[in-house]
């Protein structure tokens, strides 16, 4: 999601601004819960032991996606701008799965894992955000895929979302295939398919099983269910210094990307010394609690109840088609984004924040047209 300055970006971002000030339009729990999270990420830069990080992870992973936000609860008025930034997403997400896909079968874009297996890393410097990002566009696509749409949308989705879980496939991103993507895809299914949802879940339940037998026939995956090495080794001694860090400073934190550094300088354990260039703690929760303290966890909490809650309603409405499938797959993409988050990075992650925000918008935008 890129923005370039123009007349336009400002003549919308003024609008924005007079929308906040406008007493007769009233702000939203969701709107709320952006404007409490941008604020208190500007107050951790007072105490944050590198300030120069903290305020470019400030400007980068909050103020920005939240004008973005803010431009989109205040210009996106109908469902076809919603719709606009949707397609523009799944684009994306084909796009970094064909180039990702390219560069494979070329030999390149490539990092070489357990027992020499060869990951598709794409645009990025870690299969781990292949997954992550793909896994956000995902659910649209199925929800595309599986919901009463025209020819032309469901066969858009179904072509994005082929190209994009062979690419996942190949980044090899077990928290992606295990976690994230199966948590998302079971949502949206049974969100979509309502009644009929229950062969879905079953023959679901089948393919993962099958899939992850398979998978643990593989060095790259077979000693991800073993903690004392590997891996899973490195997650569990990650979270082990991040609780420790969090009960050093429970209330504050220790500020917007401060992490890498109070781990290498003191909380590190000692058998985790060939990991030493981890930069969040890999878990959604611990993340927001390292770099906003309590107060971040607790806003985060505040987000999604109100996510939740204006999702669900619309949803008990029984919108039209092209409603329900965007606002389906943006229940499943936040799914994927509490499920694969809890072992791996969640939203202070540049592409990630716009994601967020945008299912945010998107979910507050159709309840307000509703």
């Amino acid at each position: 999601l890129v923005f370039a300055p123009s007349p336009e970006f400002g003549g919308r971002l003024g609008r924005g601004f007079r929308y906040l000030g406008d007493n007769s339009i009233r702000l939203t729990a969701l709107d709320w819960g952006v404007i409490a999270l941008v604020a208190l990420g500007a107050l951790s830069l007072l105490w944050a032991a590198d300030p120069g990080k903290a305020v470019t992870d400030l400007r980068v992973m909050l103020i920005e996606p939240g004008l973005f936000y803010l431009i989109l609860r205040t210009s996106i008025r109908d469902q076809r701008g919603l719709l606009r930034l949707i397609d523009g997403l799944l684009f994306a997400g084909a796009l970094v799965a064909g180039i990702g896909l390219m560069l494979y079968f070329g030999g390149q874009g490539i990092i070489t894992a357990e027992g020499g297996s060869l990951r598709l890393a794409s645009v990025y410097g870690s299969p781990n955000n292949v997954g992550l990002f793909l896994g956000r566009c995902i659910p649209f696509a199925l929800a595309y895929a599986l919901a009463s749409l025209d020819r032309t949308r469901r066969l858009f989705g179904v072509g994005t979302l082929i190209l994009m879980g062979i690419a996942v496939l190949f980044s090899q991103s077990a928290g992606a295939l295990f976690i994230g993507i199966p948590a998302a895809v079971l949502i949206v299914s049974v969100l979509t398919l309502r009644r009929r949802a229950r062969l879905a879940v079953v023959g679901l339940a089948g393919v993962g099983a099958a899939v992850f037998a398979v998978a643990m026939q593989f060095p790259r995956f077979a000693r991800i269910v073993d903690v004392g090495e590997g891996t899973s080794f490195f997650r569990v001694r990650v979270w082990q210094s991040a609780l420790q860090m969090i009960a050093d400073r429970p209330l504050t934190g220790f500020g917007l990307d401060q992490f890498l550094n109070a781990f290498r300088g003191r909380y590190m354990l000692p058998d985790a010394w060939q990991e030493p260039n981890l930069s969040h703690p890999h878990n959604v929760l611990l993340d927001f609690w390292v770099r906003l303290g309590i107060g971040g966890v607790l806003i985060f909490a505040w987000i999604q109840v109100a996510f939740w809650r204006a999702a669900l309603r619309l949803y008990r409405t029984r919108p039209d088609a092209l409603t329900a499938a965007l606002l389906i797959g943006a229940m499943g993409s936040m799914i994927n984004l509490l499920a694969h988050g809890l072992v791996d990075n969640s939203v202070f992650v540049s592409d990630l924040a716009y994601v967020f925000v945008l299912l945010l918008g998107v979910v507050g935008n159709l309840h307000r047209q509703d």
